[in-house]
């Protein structure tokens, strides 16, 4: 049995869908399953453990030639967790006897032989946890509960890239902010980091601010109110590289980004800060390690952010203070420090 998860998206998204490749081979340790990504995200999938095969979407293929690729990998089993009508379609014509997708496609009616009954936006699951079941049902196995993933998350993702021991870390405490996540989801603002990496630094601790090469254009209009003594390196590290900085510092914050889940699943200790709006909350993108935290505004209206809030300005995201944000790390980082006065 050969079993490809189909998942040609971003980071975070890929990520997301490790532990259902644990439960997968768990469930039927002799299955292959192979994924396929987009040349971006497919690092991620080359950290897990449970990945048998990371196949590339080849550019610029249409149905046909798609089709006699696909062919030609013997797969028995194709899970569509993202959704690409293009993929669906080069399956069907490729013979692939059991191909899987949900219903809300309507491209799936005529590419799948099973479909499933899920909503993605709708469900109120986690994301890690909504992939789980569609590959669950999917295949006919088992379904673990949520508490389940969230106790066994590490186990089930098989990160092999994993935070380094203290021997390999330098004196110092690093703390590695990474404030853009180029328009998908909401940001804290960059005036709060800023706040942010002067606490660290008040407390000995030295800020890292990374991220793709394009941020730093975005960095430069607000570079002058961080501290000299902050760490620049937007753009100097690849992909593997960025995951193996993670690795390295002692905590990693971000708003909801690719980078974050990678981070957690590699049980790193990391920070979200969140908006409390339906489907960019923490129900659904919340870090899922028991060493993340996940931080949302103190406010019960979340309707407010649903009608007064977007993307660009969003007063929920600003009203998390740095302050607060700097507790966390402490907590994560250094438990028994006692806090600045410089909060108080």
């Amino acid at each position: 049995m050969h079993v490809m998860l189909s998942r040609v998206e971003a980071v975070g998204d890929v990520t997301l869908t490790l532990a259902a490749v644990g439960w997968l081979k768990q469930c039927l340790p002799d299955c292959k399953v192979s994924m396929l990504v987009s040349s971006y995200s497919a690092h991620v999938a080359y950290s897990s453990k449970y990945i048998d095969e990371v196949v590339l979407l080849p550019s610029e293929m249409e149905v046909r030639e798609l089709s006699s690729f696909l062919k030609s990998l013997s797969i028995t089993h194709i899970v569509h967790i993202t959704a690409n009508k293009l993929i669906s379609k080069a399956a069907k014509s490729a013979g692939i006897p059991h191909r899987h997708g949900i219903i809300g496609r309507f491209y799936h009616w005529f590419t799948c032989t099973k479909l499933l009954f899920m909503r993605r936006g709708h469900s109120g699951f986690h994301e890690s946890y909504f992939n789980l079941l569609l590959v669950a049902r999917s295949m006919g196995i088992a379904e673990p509960t949520f508490d389940y993933l969230r106790l066994n998350y590490y186990d089930l993702v098989g990160f092999t890239v994993l935070p380094k021991d203290s021997a390999s870390k330098t004196s110092s405490k690093k703390v590695l902010l990474h404030p853009f996540s180029r328009g998908n989801g909401r940001e804290w603002p960059l005036s709060h980091y800023a706040e942010l990496a002067h606490l660290l630094i008040q407390n000995g601790i030295i800020p890292v601010l990374g991220g793709i090469l394009a941020d730093s254009i975005e960095f430069e209009k607000s570079k002058f109110l961080f501290p000299e003594s902050c760490e620049i390196i937007f753009g100097q590290d690849s992909l593997v590289k960025y995951f193996e900085r993670i690795s390295y510092v002692d905590c990693f914050i971000s708003s909801s980004t690719g980078p974050l889940h990678v981070a957690s699943a590699m049980g790193q200790k990391c920070i979200g800060i969140f908006p409390p709006k339906k489907a960019l909350d923490i129900a659904r993108w919340g870090a899922m390690g028991n060493l993340s935290r996940n931080i949302v505004c103190d406010t019960k209206d979340n309707k407010s952010c649903e009608s007064n809030c977007s993307n660009r300005n969003c007063d929920c995201m600003c009203s998390v203070s740095s302050s607060f944000v700097f507790e966390e790390v402490l907590r994560l980082i250094v438990p028994d420090k006692i806090f600045n006065e410089s909060l108080h």
